[in-house]
């Protein structure tokens, strides 16, 4: 994919591997979500993930993709600047439409929490996928009954804080 269209500005891609970062913040960072069971990943987890693609991939550039842009800043700071775009940045429409549109023409996905993340964004970019593993309390409310091999593939590249 050497050049797509986000929104209302181009990245130029030349050779590189796009990858769609999910950084969820917004409600899931909630007492409520929290209470409720849900866990969102560290800044550590996605640094990991961000490296395992580094390393990985001769040449790669992540879409960060955020309900929660001061939130996805705060964690992305640590990353140089120029490998990463923050899709907010480069779109004058964003909303959740428009996030899994950009994330679903990514070649691969960096996953978050909830099921925007673990199902639509991951399945319909269709390349490899890191995901968080560790999204759910498991003796909580959302985490009863949880069973991890139903909500991620074996194929998947599961990976913690």
């Amino acid at each position: 994919m050497s050049n797509i269209k986000l929104g209302l500005g181009p990245v130029s891609l030349q050779k590189s591997l796009l990858v769609g970062v999910h950084i969820r913040g917004g409600d899931m960072q909630s007492e409520e979500s929290k209470s409720r069971g849900y866990k969102v990943p560290h800044q550590s987890y996605y640094l990991k993930a961000i490296i395992y693609f580094l390393v990985k991939f001769k040449s790669v550039h992540f879409l960060v993709i955020s309900d929660d842009r001061k939130y996805c800043k705060t964690i992305m700071d640590p990353v140089p600047k120029a490998l990463y775009t923050l899709y907010g940045d480069i779109s004058a429409s964003t909303g959740p439409l428009e996030d899994l549109t950009a994330m679903s023409v990514c070649d691969h996905v960096i996953g978050s929490v909830g099921t925007y993340s673990w199902w639509w964004a991951a399945w319909l970019a269709g390349g490899q996928v890191v995901m968080f593993n560790s999204s759910v309390l498991l003796n909580s409310q959302v985490g009863y009954g949880f069973n991890k091999d139903d909500y991620f593939p074996v194929e998947w590249h599961l990976m913690g804080n």
